[in-house]
């Protein structure tokens, strides 16, 4: 029994350790959708994103990703003004193609992600203070350019409190040199 257990720590920690980091910076835009329980209207506004990502490579072109995407960024309301929103999302995502993980050659030029999560979004209206929280999902698409690899990203979250969806469209730069 105690050389099972220690054959399990053992391969553990060296999948543990194959695991690679990466991360990515980008910018876009996000909205509150419109809610018809409480008639509230569409709420939008840029945000600043950053992803760190742990990757764990399963197979040649894949990898499994635990990551969070943390944004920061403004939005604006017609009735309650402008606010300071910022999500805190833990995620887990699989990576296929281009920039699946670190240390890939150069396969292919186009690569992608996609998973889900749970999201925590803080807003401040003049003063006030409202938090929300949910399911987050992601999509997205990496393309490699003259050794760099530039990306578009889609993500929605349902909140469970106020019924809300949240979407976001933006552009990001994951760090590395890609040969």
């Amino acid at each position: 029994m105690k050389s099972i257990i220690f054959t399990i720590l053992i391969v553990s920690c060296n999948s543990i350790f194959a695991a690679d980091f990466m991360h990515d910076i980008g910018i876009g835009f996000w909205s509150k959708i419109r809610n018809t329980n409480n008639g509230k209207p569409t709420s939008y506004g840029p945000y600043l994103q950053y992803m760190p990502r742990c990757n764990f490579g399963f197979k040649e072109k894949m990898s499994i990703s635990i990551a969070s995407p943390i944004a920061l960024g403004a939005r604006f309301h017609p009735y309650d003004g402008n606010s300071f929103q910022m999500q805190l999302p833990a995620a887990v995502l699989f990576n296929f193609g281009h920039a699946a993980f670190k240390k890939e050659k150069h396969y292919n030029n186009v690569g992608g992600y996609f998973g889900t999560g749970f999201n925590y979004i803080l807003n401040t209206y003049e003063g006030r203070v409202e938090n929300e929280y949910g399911i987050i999902s992601l999509a997205g698409m990496r393309i490699y350019t003259h050794h760099h690899s530039l990306g578009i990203q889609l993500t929605h979250t349902h909140d469970f409190r106020f019924k809300d969806n949240f979407v976001g469209v933006g552009l990001f730069y994951t760090f590395g040199y890609f040969e």
